[in-house]
């Protein structure tokens, strides 16, 4: 158990100085400095979650964490290992389960809403609820890894109103990914999704090659994490 401490706050701590350091010119004390402190943050974060089940990151902390943190250290790393990938932005959308009657018969639906993001996604986009459709609603429905392309136009986006259509046709390639909380650890019940989008297609993207998605889901996995 503490072993696996040690390594995530170890991998947390370079996640976050890459964050940081990524294209600036800091001296290497400064960015060592950064790893310390991030390493000791998330060893201590994730201590309390593992002897205390019911700990969590307050919500201030968590938003500026993975908004401001998290989700752009991501895009540098993606870009890092998928080189020419451009125009991306990353968001996290909540899972909330809830009731619906259709034609006399009461079902559960999963609604998905963008709760954290990267800039670049308009007031518009940020209010839609996705439920059994698009990427991210696949992404719970295989409680696995799920991309989409529009050139190939796949059956994720079947069953899309035409509103939501309408507002993210900007959009030609989306990854998404299922988020866990940390003590989920057979990975069965998804709190969220984790989404990488583009301008551009998947032949830029590499949303399409499974050899992209490790960096995806690690990423999964910290902002479980932090999740209020």
């Amino acid at each position: 158990m503490f072993l696996n401490l040690a390594l995530n706050a170890i991998f947390n701590g370079f996640i976050i100085a890459l964050s940081l350091t990524v294209g600036s010119d800091w001296s290497t004390s400064w960015r060592v400095t950064i790893i310390i402190g991030a390493v000791s943050l998330f060893t201590f974060i994730n201590y309390r979650q593992i002897t205390m089940p019911g700990f969590r990151v307050k919500e201030k902390t968590a938003e500026i964490l993975i908004s401001t943190f998290l989700l752009d250290a991501l895009l540098k790393a993606y870009k890092i290992k998928q080189p020419g990938s451009y125009n991306l932005r990353a968001c996290v959308l909540k899972r909330k389960r809830k009731l619906r009657i259709e034609k006399w018969r009461i079902r559960m639906v999963d609604n998905l809403n963008i709760r954290y993001s990267t800039p670049g996604y308009p007031a518009a986009e940020k209010e839609l609820v996705y439920e059994d459709y698009g990427a991210s609603g696949n992404a719970v429905i295989e409680n696995n890894v799920v991309y989409y392309d529009k050139k190939t136009a796949p059956t994720s986006i079947s069953g899309m109103p035409a509103t939501h259509i309408e507002i993210t046709k900007h959009i030609n390639s989306v990854l998404s990914a299922p988020i866990y909380r940390l003590n989920d650890t057979n990975l069965e019940n998804p709190i969220g999704i984790l989404s990488i989008d583009s301008k551009t297609s998947v032949e830029k993207t590499g949303f399409h090659d499974p050899t992209n998605y490790d960096i995806v889901t690690s990423m999964a996995t910290l902002i479980g994490s932090f999740m209020v």
